[in-house]
């Protein structure tokens, strides 16, 4: 059940996060995206209800849209019909 919980392996965001922030701050208009020390955080991966930075952090997506927040990130089942069209 941990698996499933929060877990900080850096600080937030992390090196890679702010490294991407940097990088993003070169080709943006600041119009497009808010950056600020805090924010953003650069997602690498999401299964269920969790999602994954860059630098290895997981949280719990209490932001997720409608269809992720009823079915979960990455749903075998979703993901197989929509493969099958």
């Amino acid at each position: 059940m941990n698996d499933l919980l929060p877990s900080r392996k850096t600080r937030i965001p992390g090196p890679k996060s702010r490294a991407l922030a940097r990088q993003l701050r070169r080709y943006e208009s600041r119009n497009i995206t808010f950056m600020s020390d805090q924010w953003p955080i650069f997602w690498q991966r999401a299964s269920g209800a969790n999602v994954w930075d860059v630098d290895g952090n997981r949280y719990i997506d209490l932001t997720a849209a409608f269809g992720v927040a009823s079915v979960g990130h990455s749903n075998a089942r979703v993901v197989a019909a929509i493969k099958a069209q």
